[in-house]
């Protein structure tokens, strides 16, 4: 959806472990059975039904349109609807099938 490029993906039959190339640094996500072993159980799982994690993930984009159109196709559903904030970019809110929130962000419209 965000046109990173997969660095690692490992299916280990009852665990997975995927991990992107941003460029400057690595974002990785492990299966949630990984997640409850690495934790003895204790996390608020992710659900699309329940309230979002407090969790700040943003995701810088160059085209606001594509990427909501290819989160969407992917099961996301959208928030908040893109919108220029006062400091000038623009934003969105969206929800992964799993209920993780992520805030989409792209540069300014261009002035005319």
């Amino acid at each position: 959806v965000f046109g990173l490029k997969t660095r690692i993906q490992m299916d280990l039959g009852t665990h997975w472990w995927l991990e992107m190339d941003t460029g400057a640094t690595h974002l990785s996500f492990a299966s949630e059975k990984q997640a409850v072993e690495f934790t003895a159980g204790k996390l608020h799982r992710n659900r699309a039904a329940d309230t979002p994690a407090a969790i700040a993930l943003t995701m810088r984009v160059k085209d606001m349109d594509a990427t909501l159109k290819r989160a969407t196709q992917a099961g996301a559903t959208i928030v908040a609807a893109p919108k220029v904030q006062p400091w000038g970019q623009v934003e969105a809110r969206i929800r992964d099938p799993d209920g993780v929130l992520t805030a989409v962000i792209a540069p300014p419209p261009a002035r005319k």
